[in-house]
């Protein structure tokens, strides 16, 4: 599947993911259907701009969101910015999740990517912006888009994706566990400039070639330690154990480095 700057492609749910969701929305709103929307940003333009289309019908889907990605890019992500091949152009999409009523489509959440290219050939996808609208939190959502970012950064030949989460994330818990689930590895680089967990920012990269693959210890504040991604399960009952006594279970995570 190839999608042309600036185009878009409607993608339905399987029926066993679909119908289940679609039972507990009724509770407030009957839904007709749920799809996945697909977007890539046209551009670069002659000012190195990237631009996303307005698509008609769809409420509470604002284009005014998605400005700048490039600059979003560069603050967010310091040492994959500085490692990005010079000249190259990026390739920027925004995977939807679209509740289809009676007569409106409603964006219930969305999942903001861009996928460059390193100084020594590898292909990167780099999360930029993950929501879940606040009434369509607890259906499954985040693992949705997990899996659509994972099947495009697939598409793109992505020797790895990248995200990462605030640990003052109220959601920290139930934004990572999709991740950890699909054998994400808890991450720390070696460039001092980008920003990991001692200054509150937990990263993951996902590895599609094994022979890429990293492991890497995962210390909490009792001391307890885990290793990653062996031990995702583990690290994921770890953090929910602490979801009802802490208010930032991200916190308890102090240290990650690489195990030799």
């Amino acid at each position: 599947m190839s999608i042309a700057p600036g185009k878009c492609i409607w993608s339905g749910l399987d029926e066993e993911i679909r119908n289940p969701i679609i039972l507990k929305l009724q509770q407030n709103l009957i839904p007709e259907n749920i799809k996945i929307l697909l977007r890539k940003f046209a551009g670069p333009n002659g000012a190195h701009r990237y631009k996303l289309d307005f698509v008609d019908g769809i409420s509470n889907s604002n284009t005014d969101n998605y400005q700048k990605p490039i600059t979003l890019f560069k603050e967010e992500y310091l040492q994959l910015s500085k490692e990005t091949k010079k000249g190259s152009n990026y390739h920027i999409y925004l995977i939807e999740i679209i509740i289809e009523y009676k007569k409106i489509m409603v964006s219930a959440g969305y999942n903001w990517l861009i996928i460059g290219e390193l100084e020594n050939g590898n292909r990167y996808c780099a999360v930029l912006y993950v929501i879940i609208k606040d009434m369509y939190k607890g259906f499954g959502f985040n693992h949705i888009l997990k899996e659509e970012e994972i099947k495009l950064a697939r598409i793109n030949k992505c020797n790895f994706i990248q995200t990462y989460h605030r640990t003052n994330n109220l959601y920290f818990v139930p934004a990572i566990i999709p991740s950890l689930r699909k054998g994400f590895v808890l991450f720390h680089g070696e460039d001092d400039k980008e920003v990991y967990e001692d200054k509150g920012f937990i990263h993951l990269r996902k590895y599609f070639m094994e022979s890429d693959i990293h492991k890497f210890k995962v210390r909490f504040k009792d001391g307890t330690e885990f290793l990653s991604p062996d031990k995702n399960r583990e690290i994921i009952s770890y953090l929910k154990a602490f979801k009802d006594n802490d208010k930032y279970p991200g916190k308890q995570i102090v240290k990650i480095w690489t195990s030799k």
